[in-house]
């Protein structure tokens, strides 16, 4: 992959242009395959694109791939420095989730270290940026990049922006919005009568849905029981499918 490329450099733009209503010093979003090492990225500020992977740090990806949150003082020196010294970012954070073979890092460099309150509103945004991903690296034909298999590796055997269309990524899997709000519905236990009156469906449009979500999700045929174990693999939890929706679900319809 060449990070100096006009399409690299176009690709950053856009989805800066996206990213724009965060006001931080810069967002990125990377998408590894631990099966293959492939790494698709994207940053709202090629600069600071430039200069991670120019200086080869990319090569300690593996160290911000444990899913949770990670402050890059706390990951070593060298990213201590190139935060530092390269930006104007007081602090950086990572938001590391498994879905399935893909670990997905949503990172937010900000001028204040002490805003985390601005942080947490802008981390429920993450799927919809996951999408914005997803959406730009197929527009500007971005080149994955390969990383080194390790330390990555050891990580393949441990157990959503949108540009219109409102879809949300979970690693390889994208659901619609309405499939998104039949999930949290699942997840709250609902019955297949409530959903259809949520979506004001019949029954038959209701479950050609959940068995397209089953099918997506490589348990189609199967009942709710292995489709609340594939949400779970793919990290698609309650607490995550709300954040994902514009709106919250009614407790009542």
């Amino acid at each position: 992959m060449d990070i100096k490329s006009e399409s690299i450099e176009k690709a950053c733009k856009a989805f800066k242009n996206h990213v724009s209503e965060f006001n931080v010093n810069h967002v990125s979003v990377s998408s590894l395959n631990l099966e293959t090492n492939e790494l698709n990225c994207v940053c709202s500020n090629y600069d600071w694109h430039l200069e991670y992977w120019g200086t080869g740090l990319y090569k300690r990806y593996g160290k911000r791939c444990e899913p949770g949150v990670r402050y890059w003082n706390e990951l070593d020196s060298e990213h201590s420095r190139i935060l530092f010294e390269s930006t104007e970012s007081q602090l950086k954070v990572d938001f590391t989730t498994r879905h399935g073979q893909f670990i997905e890092i949503f990172s937010i460099g900000m001028n204040d270290k002490n805003a985390r309150v601005e942080m947490c509103d802008i981390i429920r945004h993450k799927p919809r940026v996951s999408n914005l991903l997803y959406l730009i690296s197929k527009e500007y034909d971005i080149d994955k990049i390969q990383v080194p298999r390790e330390p990555t590796a050891n990580l393949i055997n441990q157990n959503k922006a949108y540009i219109g269309g409102k879809h949300f990524n979970f690693g390889d899997i994208r659901f619609t919005e309405k499939e998104m709000q039949t999930i949290t519905l699942i997840l709250q236990l609902r019955s297949i009568k409530e959903i259809c009156a949520f979506h004001k469906c019949n029954r038959a449009a209701e479950t050609k849905r959940i068995n397209n979500i089953k099918k997506k999700l490589g348990c189609e045929g199967s009942g709710l029981s292995k489709l609340y174990d594939h949400l779970n693999h793919y990290g698609v939890t309650l607490s995550c499918a709300i954040s994902s929706l514009d709106y919250p679900i009614r407790t009542n319809f």
